[in-house]
């Protein structure tokens, strides 16, 4: 195991070569240990590297917090979720730290506030609850109506292409036998989907044809 104090000559003293103390960022939390080295004209003070104390590090560090010197001595910490992803309640986006919401912001550093969630929303028609995330049924319906009639649209353009060049061949009386009934089975697919409700979301849709 590493030695903490380093000591020097008799020639200088009994005071150790250097002291292990803390660095510190600019907001003062702690960023690792770092050495001291004995000043070489006042036996026992220590040269402290700038933006440190003289404290020894923390111990245990544990992840996902800060460390920061308490008033009283040693080491007060707090939550660090810089490097979390959160949530909005309101609409279930995601937050970009510091970001400005009602006039409010967070940093990530300690607790988050009660706008925020650690929990992704699961689909756009679950709401926060001020605990979790549930499904309101009526953002269900909106949404499911939405979704089916985007559905529709592209099923009815989709059987729209294949429908107007056999259309094109029967018209000018070209069509071979199978055109004219693969033309009638899309006619009939086509007539169905129009029937299709997209507020009925258990309405199935119909077999597209072969």
């Amino acid at each position: 195991m590493q030695n903490d104090n380093i000591t020097i000559g008799e020639e200088a003293g009994t005071f150790p070569a250097q002291r292990l103390v803390s660095q510190l960022d600019h907001r003062g939390f702690f960023v690792g240990p770092v050495m001291a080295d004995a000043s070489p004209l006042e036996p026992g003070v220590y040269l402290i590297p700038g933006n440190a104390v003289e404290i020894a590090p923390p111990s245990p560090v544990q992840p996902g917090r800060l460390y920061m010197p308490a008033e009283s001595g040693g080491w007060d910490s707090v939550e660090d979720l810089r490097a979390v992803a959160l949530y909005r309640t309101r609409d279930g986006q995601p937050y970009q730290l510091g970001a400005v919401h009602d006039g409010q912001e967070y940093d990530g550093i300690g607790p988050y506030p009660e706008w925020l969630t650690l929990s992704p929303r699961p689909n756009e028609w679950s709401i926060w609850t001020g605990t979790a995330w549930e499904e309101d049924a009526q953002l269900f319906a909106a949404a499911t109506k939405r979704q089916r009639a985007e559905t529709k649209t592209s099923l009815l353009i989709a059987a729209g292409e294949v429908i107007t060049p056999l259309q094109d061949a029967e018209d000018l009386g070209i069509a071979t036998e199978d055109e004219r009934a693969r033309l009638q089975r899309w006619k009939l697919y086509r007539i169905e989907l129009t029937r299709v409700n997209p507020a009925d979301h258990e309405m199935p849709w119909p077999d597209t044809p072969a």
